[in-house]
């Protein structure tokens, strides 16, 4: 978010290994989003998606914040900000709850919810998602439970975790830049809901995002969420290999993996 006078601003911030971008939104009355301000700069004190140095970023993070201030013409106070990195874990698990009056309402499904959360996450680990994938009603599987008759309540859900460490050191970046994080979003999350469609996501989609460092994995089917990995592998890679196999220069290799892609017969070891 950001103060601006009549107008409801929302702010993105991405911390990548190899840039930060901010962005900054402006809500429209049907709830739509309009640009307003857009700014990028260098990441330093990164590594594969991880704060190694939070000086270092936190002075990446006030450049990239300079030219959607000016464009928006506003003072940026509190983002939401994307979590990445191979510490990224997914499991699946379950819960179950009776249904109170015999008609499913909002609550049993919060309870059913709450009940397939209550798993031993390590103190390490840290929530940042939970994806209900199925829900099922005495014995039959529904996707829209609330309003529904019965007398058991259950739910299949994915669960994402990822590192304290991390995220404690993401926040804490943000909040030597005078910012508050309303909320940490898994990078995954927000790339599927910016460029798949619904048909997509219904009929089973596998979006892989590549990073500098970190490839983002994340599957779903049945506009359901499935599955999400991080992996410590990236276009950085790609590029040293281009530079070793043909003797070049850094910004050499970069430029030829821009404009000739992907070669055919190139191995992907994750």
């Amino acid at each position: 978010m950001a103060t601006k006078e009549f107008k409801d601003l929302i702010v993105g911030l991405d911390i990548g290994t190899a840039k930060v971008m901010a962005v900054v939104a402006e809500v429209m009355p049907d709830g739509e989003l309009r640009l307003a301000g857009l700014g990028t700069a260098p990441a330093n004190g990164l590594k594969r998606g991880v704060v190694v140095n939070i000086d270092a970023t936190v002075q990446s993070i006030q450049q990239a914040l300079k030219d959607p201030e000016m464009m928006a013409a506003c003072k940026i106070t509190r983002v939401y900000t994307g979590i990445t990195g191979s510490h990224i874990r997914g499991q699946n698990s379950t819960g179950m709850v009776i249904v109170r009056d015999k008609e499913v309402s909002t609550v049993d499904v919060a309870r059913v919810v709450e009940t397939a959360k209550a798993i031993n996450i390590p103190n390490d680990q840290r929530l940042l998602l939970v994806e209900p994938q199925e829900f099922v009603i005495d014995g039959h599987e529904v996707k829209e439970p609330i309003g529904m008759s019965g007398g058991r309540l259950e739910v299949k859900v994915h669960i994402v975790t990822g590192a304290q460490s991390a995220a404690e050191n993401i926040i804490k970046g943000v909040r030597r830049c005078g910012l508050e994080v309303d909320q940490l979003v898994l990078n995954p999350s927000a790339s599927s809901a910016a460029v798949l469609t619904n048909d997509e996501k219904d009929l089973g989609v596998a979006l892989v995002d590549i990073g500098a460092q970190v490839t983002h994995f994340y599957v779903l089917r049945n506009n359901q969420f499935l599955f999400a990995r991080d992996q410590a592998f990236g276009g950085n890679q790609l590029t040293h290999d281009v530079q070793r196999a043909f003797n070049l220069t850094p910004d050499e290799a970069e430029s030829a993996k821009k404009s000739q892609g992907l070669p055919e017969n190139y191995d992907i070891d994750v």
